[in-house]
């Protein structure tokens, strides 16, 4: 990936590439969805949602959590993660009310569990994100850090504690702790601007595919609405986040969008796509998820007493060169358990002479 800093009179722009991050993990993605409630679009007219709504300021809170870079500490096509991670942790805000703690899911457990499900760092889509927190649940951030590459599943890969001294102690999987579920998701049907508001409004933040081709290098300045629409022939290869909408000084209304570059990209992070003309191919492929706020806490890594051995938690192309050391480490105590039976028999051999 290519990107440069420069200094504009519009101010920093990040120059980034996008590379076909999102792809479709599902033939027949109406198979998998979970629909429990009514959808809001069915209840909500679109004469009732308001000219300009926000997460980010409603009533004078924010409901909307960190922006978070994909690219880093290593770049990795992950942009389906980030917008499906990035809707569940708004969501849990939404739904805890803002309360203290705030809550970010372990991004890298879908890297390193959910390859089948969700995606890789080659690629993914957001709704596996959501199938995959429905059916496993997911812990916060504190178990496992984002280290920007497919990992293995294990227990350690899920929920992750270390013992000092520094930089040399042991490390282990935690055994209890909470995960947080997804309870419904799915696409919206058929994306209008209307249906994509009406969810917003009333359950949170979603995703949604773009084409990036018109932001990324520095197309995007601060400020800017895209409009453009290409007649609707779009390559939607990029995943995002829209939490919420507004107007422009034409009355013309526009998205709200969380992008994954980092905050050093766009407008610290955001930029601003009009509405109602499918610009960028935004509303052709939205989806959204239901979050139980409260974690299921259970026993879901190895007992403590497992701690003992080690080897058995570290990564699985260590696993060989530890059970080869492991094998030299008995073959040593058999050698010592040898000279120690020879020297006894020979003490006891002296002792029967000199009796």
């Amino acid at each position: 990936m290519l990107v440069k800093l420069l200094h504009f009179s519009a101010g920093l722009i990040a120059f980034v590439a996008a590379d076909g991050c999102r792809k479709s993990m599902f033939s027949d993605h109406s198979n998998h969805e979970v629909v429990i409630s009514p959808l809001p679009h069915t209840y909500t007219e679109e004469h009732h949602l308001p000219a300009s709504f926000d997460w980010r300021h409603h009533n004078g809170v924010n409901y909307v959590t960190k922006v978070l870079n994909q690219h880093a500490p290593k770049y990795c096509g992950s942009c389906w993660l980030h917008a499906g991670v990035g809707v569940i942790n708004d969501r849990l805000k939404v739904a805890r009310n803002a309360q203290f703690p705030e809550v970010n899911v372990a991004r890298q457990v879908v890297l390193n569990c959910g390859r089948d499900i969700a995606g890789s760092c080659h690629g993914g889509e957001d709704f596996g994100v959501y199938k995959f927190a429905y059916l496993e649940g997911l812990p916060d951030d504190q178990c496992q850090f984002y280290r920007g590459e497919d990992g293995e599943c294990s227990a350690i890969n899920n929920c992750i504690n270390c013992d000092p001294p520094a930089g040399t102690g042991p490390c282990y999987p935690v055994q209890r702790y909470g995960r947080y579920f997804v309870t419904e998701f799915a696409k919206i049907p058929n994306p209008t601007a209307h249906k994509i508001k009406a969810e917003v409004y009333r359950r949170g933040p979603i995703s949604c595919a773009v084409d990036s081709s018109v932001v990324e290098n520095g197309k995007y300045h601060p400020g800017d609405i895209v409009r453009e629409t290409r007649n609707g022939n779009w390559s939607l290869d990029h995943d995002i986040v829209i939490v919420g909408w507004g107007q422009d000084e034409d009355g013309k209304e526009y998205y709200i969008v969380k992008n994954s570059w980092g905050t050093f990209w766009g407008d610290q992070g955001y930029f601003l796509v009009q509405s109602g003309v499918n610009a960028m191919g935004i509303e052709q492929d939205c989806s959204w998820a239901v979050v139980d706020p409260e974690p299921r806490v259970a026993d879901y890594g190895p007992p403590d007493w497992m701690r003992m051995f080690p080897s058995a938690f570290k990564p699985v192309e260590h696993i060989a060169v530890a059970a080869e050391a492991e094998h030299i480490a008995v073959a040593d105590a058999a050698e010592h358990i040898a000279v120690a039976d020879a020297a006894e028999h020979i003490a006891l051999a002296d002792a029967v002479v000199v009796s």
